[in-house]
């Protein structure tokens, strides 16, 4: 409904709304008590901002900036760890599902070329 209040909608969709609109009661409050939001806010005045806010804003920021979080230089290796004992897993889980698969296939096809003895 918001796309439709700033005309963001192609003419179908438009059309589909307000369709929707017109038989939905409860849709139609929704948008009438929108259009009045943005009626409200659109008539609301601006606060004034006093010269160099933005200035005072900036050097208030730039005070009182904390450092940038950073990982220890000797917790790398453990990631390095940890990141290869889940490739190695991933790896091997697949090269395990591929195998089973594989051996799967293998016994089907014995089972399927083995002739059936009578009385087995």
């Amino acid at each position: 409904m918001h796309r439709f209040l700033d005309r963001e909608l192609d003419r179908e969709a438009s059309l589909r709304v307000e369709a929707h609109l017109s038989a939905c009661n409860s849709c139609r409050q929704e948008f009438y008590q929108l259009l009045d939001l943005e009626d409200q806010l659109e008539s609301t005045p601006l606060p004034r901002i006093s010269a160099g806010f933005a200035g005072r804003v900036i050097e208030q920021a730039l005070r009182t900036r904390e450092p940038a979080m950073t990982l220890p230089m000797r917790s790398f290796p453990t990631a390095v760890a940890a990141c290869a004992i889940v490739i190695v897993t991933w790896v091997g889980f697949h090269i395990g599902e591929a195998y089973s698969t594989a051996r799967r296939a293998d016994i089907i096809q014995s089972a399927l070329s083995s002739p059936i003895e009578p009385g087995s």
